[in-house]
């Protein structure tokens, strides 16, 4: 059962957890960001003047990405509250995953997937067919990003290595959400009401 709720007025948008449980993100529709500590206090309420789509913590905690409609990413100091804004894409960004490095990697609503070092330079881009890109999850060991797209279809970069993507399937509908579970396999939920399991070895 709930333990805790707010009475916010907005519907929310994106929820992220930090690594160590001990702080979620919440964005809201009209692009307010709160950050919720375990002992369900807001601890910082950012009110910006642009949707925000997609939250997501860094490896280490001390930050939490934001991905906004207008292509930039705000970085949130967790402690401080302060918001610094990196102009890095023309498009609106769907999606995050954080790297251990510091780095991350986008997903754009114009199907392209971007990677970012720790200093927001552009080390790679690739350009897709597949439509908005609205899940993204990063294995920090075998160096893999898993993506979901809007038209349903699951892939894997190798960013480790140069080869092409790993297309694992697709669902009837958007793939809503892809994460990597301990035995490295990637699992999907679709907007086919589906969750799957893909052996990324295989496909």
């Amino acid at each position: 059962q709930s333990v805790k709720q707010w009475l916010i007025g907005d519907r929310p948008t994106s929820l992220a957890a930090s690594p160590d449980s001990n702080l979620i993100a919440v964005s809201f529709e009209g692009g307010r960001v709160l950050l919720i500590n375990e002992h369900s206090e807001i601890i910082s309420d950012i009110q910006l003047q642009v949707n925000v789509r997609t939250v997501e913590f860094s490896d280490d905690g001390t930050v939490c990405l934001l991905g906004l409609s207008n292509g930039e990413v705000g970085v949130v100091d967790v402690k401080g509250g302060e918001v610094q804004f990196k102009d890095v894409s023309l498009s609106s960004i769907e999606s995050i995953a954080s790297f251990p490095t510091g780095g991350y990697a986008i997903g754009l609503a114009n199907g392209n997937i971007q990677i970012f070092d720790e200093q927001h330079a552009l080390v790679m881009q690739w350009r897709t067919d597949n439509g908005m890109v609205i899940a993204l999850d990063y294995h920090p060991e075998k160096f893999q990003l898993g993506i979901g797209f809007v038209n349903g279809t699951v892939q894997v970069m190798h960013l480790g290595e140069s080869k092409l993507p790993t297309l694992l399937g697709t669902h009837n509908g958007a793939a809503h959400a892809v994460t990597f579970i301990s035995d490295g396999a990637l699992v999907s939920g679709g907007a086919d009401n589906l969750i799957k399991k893909w052996d990324v070895s295989r496909g």
